[in-house]
Parts: structure tokens; C-alpha cells; sequence
């Protein structure tokens, strides 16, 4: 299966993290953060394995740390957070303050670069 995470980069005119406080609401920018392949499984246990992959993968305090997720966080990515994104073969679901919410809309995707926490992968070409 093919998962990717989106970090939601939406800001007030303060530039307030909207998403990290009130949750991913329907045109918010995301960005691409993350892509890899997971075994297959129901989508919410694939949201749920790359929240905990994206958000501890890396930390040896909670077993081997994964090479995905220790180069995420090289590149200097957050956690895994309220309002981001996660899309499982094309079906996305957005981080809710408890679990996951599938979205019935196409995220809006955006590129940005200089936020701190989010660092995108490369575009494909």
C-alpha cells in the first residue's frame, strides 16, 4: 500500500498553526512530508502505524528505531500532528484530536518551503 503524509501549512494573518490547534478543515494547504510502502491492512491501522512511525519511529526509547523514520526527522520534520494528513492509495483521512477522519475531498496540495517543522519531500517530476 502507498502511504503518504501531508503536513497541514495553514496560518492565520499571526501566523497562527491553523491545523495544529483547530484540526484540518476543507482548504487547508498540506504539503508532503512523507511516502513510503506499508503492508496492506484496513486504512485507519495504516494511519495509526505511521502516527506512531512518524512520531517515535526514531527514538530508540521505544524500540529499534525505524530508517524511515530517523530520516524524517533529519530533515527536520515535527511530529505527526492534529489537521495533517495521511492519504493510504489515494484515500486520505485527517489527524483528529482523537483518531483519524476520512476526508471526502481532494486535500488541496501545495510546495512550501521555510516553515519550521516541515520540510517537503522533493516534487516528482
Amino acid at each position: 500500500m502507498k502511504a503518504e503524509v501531508y503536513h497541514n501549512v495553514a496560518v492565520d494573518d499571526g501566523g497562527r498553526h491553523l491545523g495544529l490547534l483547530d484540526g484540518y478543515l476543507p482548504g487547508h494547504p498540506v504539503t508532503l512530508v512523507f511516502s513510503t510502502e506499508i503492508p496492506e491492512c484496513n486504512d485507519l491501522d495504516a494511519c495509526e502505524q505511521l502516527y506512531r512511525l512518524l512520531n517515535v519511529g526514531h527514538d530508540p526509547d521505544f524500540g529499534e528505531p525505524d530508517p524511515r523514520a530517523t530520516q524524517y526527522r533529519a530533515r527536520g520534520n515535527r511530529s505527526l500532528s492534529m489537521g495533517d494528513v495521511a492519504c493510504i492509495d489515494g484515500r486520505c483521512y485527517a489527524c483528529a484530536r482523537f483518531g483519524w477522519q476520512r476526508l471526502d475531498h481532494e486535500p488541496s496540495i501545495v510546495h512550501v518551503t521555510g516553515i519550521a517543522g516541515t520540510t517537503p519531500i522533493a516534487e516528482e517530476v
